[in-house]
């Protein structure tokens, strides 16, 4: 009863939209396997390779019959396995996307080699025919034949096929950057074979979902900033896109629009971007993945794309930064609400970096697969802010799926702090109010558990450090070699090893410390000297 509750409290966020596409495509299969109904791979359109300013290369994941994803790698000795599952269904995924085509030192030859294999093979698969890898397989493809000036029937005919079987099954089931990639496949389908219905549906999708999925201060709604790079890389292109073929399909105003839209999204990004190159991993964001903040400002620079920083505001996060300090913290939203499969019960958290050097880090995500890991990685205390109790602020379960959802309001900010509370444990009695105090010699957060009757349980503030750092305890007193952290009103202090991610697959072993707390706990960060 318990587990059909939490799946009510999960679906009723869901828009309508999701719930009927979901239904509809649901008895379509059950009808489509009664009948015996296959796709068609057989439909040929003449393609025509596209011109495009340099773009940002794929990073290295194939040598040698050897494919490496998510810092896990597989050689294939007596041919590729497209729905090889050992590694889970993102390494799947990515092995489906076709990334490696753009990789800076792959051969046009073995490109081609790669893509014939697959084409043998394309009618039997399951992975290669879902909607997201198709989406983002056809980019590549486009981009790979390009940039070769490759035109053979072979390849145009299964593309073409491939464009036609996605337009038959867009992602309106889940929305979010599933479809918003869709469109952008589409956009570059259209350009590539002057396909009016591909061009239009790519381009319609494109309107509406950016407008949607973009916030006024400029952050991708799934408020990742991984997620944020990857869709401004994939902006990027379309933008380089459609300004370098104009002798296919010229739009001014659909020009504008992305122009207009990067140039947010730019802005935003500058403005959560450390002194050291690195975005703050909140939410679904690790390294490995999107291309670093640089590798786009360098790219828009390459487009002739203008931008400054934005202010911080409908996301809910803030940077301070002053003198060598940086502080990011989190007052937003578990968000969006119909699409919340990459949020994490963090309300509040918060990363702290000294002198260009992470000191207080967001443990960051190894996996997307079910189980302990990924649930671990989500929950309240993998993350620097308030746990009351042994309960999470909101509902992480399943690997995608939340229920109960902590909301912030923000009650007073400035350039030098803000101050809200949070509504995560609501049906205690109970609210956690943060206020964040910054200068350039100390941070000061003060936090309450406001409750109408008595607390029942402590609760615990989690803070933890990165890999390289070293940790002396003494008394409430916590020394690092760039900072020193003092608390009060705590009433028990724990040092513990916790699991840092440095990307998928890959961790590491580092300390935390957990501060238990009655009612109210102040803890106060103040630095040393550069060293």
């Amino acid at each position: 009863m318990d587990n059909f509750f939490l799946f009510l409290r999960t679906v009723r966020h869901l828009k309508w939209k999701q719930i009927i596409f979901r239904v509809l495509y649901a008895l379509r299969a059950k009808y489509r396997s009664f009948v015996r109904f296959k796709y068609k791979y057989n439909l040929y359109r003449k393609g025509k390779p596209l011109t495009f300013t340099s773009l940002i290369p794929s990073r290295k994941s194939y040598d040698s019959n050897t494919f490496t994803f998510l810092n896990q790698s597989i050689t294939f000795s007596n041919g590729i396995d497209w729905d090889y599952m050992d590694h889970g269904k993102l390494w799947a995924y990515n092995l489906n996307y076709f990334d490696y085509l753009n990789q800076q030192d792959l051969p046009k030859e073995i490109g081609q080699a790669l893509m014939y294999l697959f084409i043998d093979q394309i009618k039997e698969l399951k992975n290669a025919n879902e909607p997201y890898p198709t989406s983002l397989r056809g980019i590549n493809w486009v981009k790979f034949l390009s940039r070769h000036h490759i035109e053979k029937k072979s390849f145009d005919r299964y593309l073409y096929s491939q464009y036609r079987i996605l337009l038959d099954h867009l992602e309106y089931h889940i929305l979010g950057n599933h479809l918003l990639e869709n469109g952008f496949s589409l956009l570059f389908g259209g350009y590539y074979f002057k396909g009016n219905e591909l061009f239009e549906k790519g381009k319609e999708i494109m309107l509406v979902e950016l407008r949607e999925q973009i916030l006024d201060d400029g952050a991708h709604f799934e408020l990742s900033p991984m997620y944020h790079k990857i869709i401004l890389h994939r902006l990027l292109d379309a933008y380089n896109l459609v300004i370098n073929n104009r002798d296919v399909y010229e739009d001014v105003e659909f020009e504008k629009f992305l122009l207009q839209v990067a140039e947010k999204m730019l802005g935003w990004l500058s403005s959560v971007t450390f002194v050291d190159g690195t975005t703050p991993r909140v939410n679904d964001s690790t390294e490995g993945i999107a291309p670093e903040s640089d590798e786009l400002f360098t790219y828009a620079d390459r487009l002739g794309i203008k931008w400054s920083r934005t202010n911080l505001s409908d996301s809910g996060y803030r940077m301070f930064k002053d003198q060598g300090v940086e502080l990011f913290v989190d007052y937003g939203e578990i968000g969006p609400s119909y699409i919340p499969g990459h949020a994490h019960s963090d309300t509040f958290n918060f990363v702290l970096n000294c002198f260009g050097r992470p000191v207080i880090v967001d443990p960051g995500i190894s996996t997307y697969n079910k189980g302990y890991r990924r649930q671990r990685e989500r929950s309240t205390s993998s993350h620097n802010t308030v746990r009351y109790g042994k309960l999470d602020q909101s509902e992480v379960w399943g690997a995608f799926r939340v229920g109960r959802r902590a909301s912030a309001v923000i009650t007073e900010e400035s350039e030098a702090g803000i101050k809200g509370y949070h509504s995560g444990y609501k049906r205690f009695g109970i609210y956690h109010q943060r206020i964040f105090d910054f200068n350039n010699e100390a941070i000061t957060i003060c936090d309450n558990m406001v409750a109408k009757s008595q607390l029942l349980a402590k609760s615990s503030a989690y803070f933890h450090f990165h890999p390289n750092i070293q940790l002396s305890i003494h008394d409430n007193q916590v020394t690092t070699n760039d900072c020193v952290l003092n608390f009060s009103g705590n009433k028990e202090m724990r040092v513990k090893e916790y699991t840092y991610a440095h990307g998928y697959n890959h961790t590491e072993k580092a300390k935390l410390v957990e501060v238990l707390f009655d009612e109210h706990l102040t803890t106060k960060i103040t630095f040393k000297e550069e060293g």
